[in-house]
């Protein structure tokens, strides 16, 4: 057999403290441990099998809390008797029974730890009920037809996303395994809770309304109750935010420009879903009204930011890091704690009177998008609605000769679209020939070829 391992502990009977490697199995990522087995990997039996099973059960139940999600079979090794136990991961901290925080384990390798100092436990039980939460096994069964919505997302924006999200495409299985939105358990993959909010079986709401005017009080025009993959529901609200956002200028060009800045309507919407607290109750919500747009989501800011943090992009900081893995790849999201900050300064470019209105509660999270008035238009609008009606190609070759050289966050601006959408014309342009790239990654140019 192979070695003990950060998954497998041998045993060749049932120890007094056994419970302690099935602590720190469910505390960690799940595991097995075989009894019937000696430290060296020689399979030695059981004289009394069923004796040694009721005596796992009990020790079990008697100084485990909560109830671990495990099952206890016996096997054949060799034509001797084992008994196998599997133990679940579930996102709960598993701790001796009747205490609070006393013998609390977790896996290192193939040994147990025990955390000791209040710092290490106060660390793991906030990762605990956070971070991990995302990776930790639901009860359905893996069924690639309920990822249709993201893989047509990734097909949909396959010139754009990242290399890692094509994966999804080539070896779907493999891939989702690898964001952990699957895992392999009892001979067969589990959706995590990671992969259910992922898949089209996800039951999460996300509510969206519109509103005739400026208070709640006024005409309903539009309501919808979305569920599903959450890259459906985002997709979906942030097509309805695109259409009603387009106006027109009423000027020698009557060109278009939008009522909320995609850059920061992205930016904070793609914030509701993956700053997300899914352990609480509760939806996500957009409301539009007819002077600015609400988006709301469960779980305040997360560990000790402030919102002075987020907006100065001191420290990025994750609740949900296999969420935002996903989201980067798909380039929905950066990595630099930037997002805020540029959803702020695309306001102030564009001459806002008002910025955009950020609080935090105890258990949620509100922004509020002011309406760009068609008076507050910068010299960046200015540049950018003398050009609206020419392709963005075009649009994009006018700045480069006016200007020398445009950058990725220049396009953002010009066309107020996504990082993505920027980089996907970026490189499409140098692809046909019609712009040379210099330079790497955030310091990069580009000029006509």
């Amino acid at each position: 057999m192979k070695a003990e391992s950060e998954f497998e502990e041998w045993k060749d009977r049932v120890t007094p403290k056994l419970y302690r490697e099935a602590i720190s199995f469910a505390n960690t990522s799940g595991g097995k441990i075989f009894i019937g087995i000696s430290d060296n990997g020689e399979v030695v039996g059981l004289e009394n099998p069923r004796l040694e099973e009721e005596k796992v059960i009990n020790q079990f139940t008697d100084n485990i809390e909560p109830a671990l999600d495990m099952s206890v079979q016996l096997i054949y090794l060799k034509d001797k008797p084992v008994i196998e136990i599997t133990i679940d991961a579930r996102g709960h901290v598993y701790r001796k029974r009747g205490t609070v925080v006393d013998e609390i384990f977790v896996r290192r390798g193939s040994t147990k730890r025990m955390l000791t100092t209040p710092e290490e436990i106060y660390d793991f039980i906030r990762k605990k009920r956070n971070d991990h939460f995302e990776v930790t096994l639901t009860d359905y069964d893996f069924n690639l037809d309920e990822f249709e919505s993201l893989m047509t997302f990734v097909k949909k924006n396959k010139l754009s996303v990242r290399e890692k999200a094509l994966d999804l495409l080539e070896n779907p299985k493999k891939a989702l395994e690898n964001y952990g939105a699957i895992r392999f358990v009892n001979e067969q993959y589990k959706l995590t809770q990671l992969g259910l909010w992922l898949s089209d079986r996800c039951s999460l709401r996300s509510i969206f309304l519109q509103y005739s005017g400026e208070r709640t009080t006024s005409y309903i025009e539009k309501s919808l109750d979305l569920t599903g993959s959450i890259i459906h529901q985002l997709d979906s609200i942030e097509k309805l935010i695109n259409d009603i956002s387009i106006t027109k200028i009423n000027g020698l060009l009557s060109t278009p420009y939008r009522k909320f800045p995609q850059v920061a309507v992205r930016e904070f919407l793609v914030n509701a879903f993956i700053h997300r607290d899914y352990r609480l109750e509760g939806d996500a919500k957009v409301t539009v009204y007819d002077n600015h747009l609400e988006i709301a989501s469960t779980g305040g800011l997360y560990g000790d930011l402030t919102i002075e943090t987020i907006l100065f992009a001191a420290r990025p900081v994750r609740r949900n890091p296999e969420l935002s893995n996903v989201f980067y790849d798909l380039r929905l999201c950066e990595r630099y704690a930037s997002g805020v900050q540029r959803a702020m300064e695309t306001y102030e470019e564009m001459g806002a009177e008002k910025l955009p209105e950020i609080r935090e509660f105890k258990d949620s999270f509100w922004v509020s998008l002011p309406r760009l008035d068609e008076t507050e238009k910068s010299e960046v609008i200015r540049e950018r609605t003398s050009l609206l009606n020419e392709p963005p190609e075009e649009q994009i070759v006018q700045y480069v000769g006016g200007h020398g050289f445009i950058r990725n966050r220049d396009v953002q601006r010009l066309l107020d679209v996504s990082p993505a959408k920027a980089t996907q014309l970026l490189r499409g342009m140098v692809d046909e020939n019609r712009l040379t790239a210099e330079g790497e990654k955030k310091g990069r140019i580009y000029r006509l070829s």
